[in-house]
């Protein structure tokens, strides 16, 4: 981004735990010839938080994705999410808060952003009506204007047609050749990525069995000595796995530099380059989120209250669910690479003992490979609402308890009431006995 920022029409801020969500607005909007801005939270460091403003000052919409507690941590001043949006509101930019599923503004709002919530929402929490919702927000709601993208093929004059025909399908036949190489190559490095990728699961799995040893064992055990020792054994599975994964992550996180060249290369056979860049970041992503649910696992390992535990299992099944996206989306984009340059995926696949249990397809429409992230994320939905359900249940049961307890303590005030007055009258009787 040196030598002069590039001009955006729409810029797009969103939580780490929104990014597929915040992605795929990105990508319809520049399909849609729209000039947006989508940043990597990982590149948000050093500088870069001054060439971010710039941005935003530049840009004429402002779309901040609000998943489940999204406003929370805006209540630190250094938080990205409130230093994007509080930039562009100083800046006056037209602001439109998309809301997930679950989302709800705070009460009361972060310091200094109370304004965000009076500006014009677009709810996207469904699945079903996504593509309904972003109709909207290109005709309803943005200022920017979409670009006529101009043919990348002009028509030759009649003249001279035939000898720049030959021309060009010389200079084709060549490109053709010299695109081998390329697609082999960024084909290869998406392919060593994933199995990266696989490292993680199959270290999961082995600590997930861990997990469920523990789980069953220390639901019924009672004596502390036990319990003491079930927890120390569970640390420890943790921290190995933690630290296997460290020693043989390889995968470097930023995003791929594909030269010029080498993206037309790509293109000749149909391919996006920008899409093929996002490779590392996306593999990272699901790296450091495992760590995440390792650091959560911990805790709930040195508190393994039902509470704790059960948000692990509904993490490990969640996890799940969201390996078996990337292995869709992975399919997907190598899909679309010629055959001939999927020979890694050829021979690293043979050892993806995980994937190879999926039964996912390699070579079948982008449109198959949708419909797999969509149904494994109906299913993360469904394991998400159950977590929620449960959690609703144990609050009636506390608020139940509560009332219970209040309603004992009125009898008890009450009971003590009539034993006082009854003594009263008790000692009354023995006074005038007395007299």
């Amino acid at each position: 981004m040196d030598g002069g920022l590039k001009k955006y029409d729409i810029f797009i801020s969103y939580r780490r735990s929104s990014y597929e969500t915040a992605s795929l607005i990105a990508t319809r909007l520049s399909a849609a010839g729209y000039s947006v801005f989508f940043d990597i939270e990982s590149l948000r460091s050093g500088k870069f938080n001054e060439q971010l403003y710039e941005v935003i000052d530049g840009c004429k919409d402002f779309i901040v994705v609000l998943s489940q507690n999204a406003l929370d941590r805006c209540v630190n001043e250094d938080d990205w999410v409130r230093l994007e949006v509080c930039r562009a509101m100083a800046a006056r930019k037209n602001i439109v808060p998309v809301m997930l599923s679950g989302f709800e503004w705070p009460k009361p709002m972060p310091k200094g952003m109370e304004e965000l919530c009076s500006y014009q929402a677009l709810s996207a929490g469904s699945i079903e009506f996504f593509d309904m919702a972003m109709e909207r927000l290109q005709k309803r709601y943005l200022y920017s204007k979409q670009h006529i993208r101009l043919g990348k093929i002009a028509k030759w004059l009649g003249a001279c047609a035939l000898s720049l025909l030959a021309i060009v399908a010389i200079l084709w036949g060549v490109m053709m050749v010299l695109s081998r190489d390329v697609c082999v190559k960024y084909a290869t490095h998406i392919v060593k990525n994933a199995s990266d990728v696989h490292t993680i699961i199959e270290e999961n799995q082995s600590l997930a069995k861990e997990w469920a040893v523990f789980d069953r064992t220390i639901e019924v055990e009672r004596r502390a000595e036990r319990v003491a020792l079930l927890q120390e054994q569970m640390i420890q599975h943790i921290d190995l796995t933690e630290k296997n994964l460290r020693s043989v992550w390889m995968v470097d996180s930023t995003v791929l530099n594909i030269s010029s060249y080498h993206s037309f290369l790509l293109s000749l056979n149909g391919l996006n380059a920008e899409s093929i860049a996002m490779s590392p970041l996306v593999a990272t992503m699901h790296y450091k989120e495992y760590l995440d649910m390792l650091e959560q696992m911990s805790c709930a390992t040195h508190e393994p209250n039902a509470h704790n535990r059960r948000i692990i299992n509904t993490l490990l099944e969640l996890f799940e669910y969201s390996t078996n996206c990337y292995y869709a989306a992975l399919l997907g984009e190598l899909s679309l690479f010629p055959e001939y340059s999927r020979q890694a995926y050829n021979e690293l696949s043979l050892n993806w003992t995980y994937f190879n249990a999926i039964p996912y397809e390699i070579g079948m429409s982008q449109e198959y490979y949708e419909r797999i992230i969509k149904a494994e994320g109906e299913k993360a939905s469904q394991a998400i609402a159950r977590q929620r359900s449960i959690i609703q249940a144990e609050s009636d049961r506390l608020d139940d308890i509560e009332r219970a307890v209040e309603t004992m303590d009125q009898e008890i005030q009450q009971k003590s009431a009539e034993i006082e007055a009854e003594l009263n009258a008790i000692s009354k009787a023995v006074e005038s006995s007395a007299n």
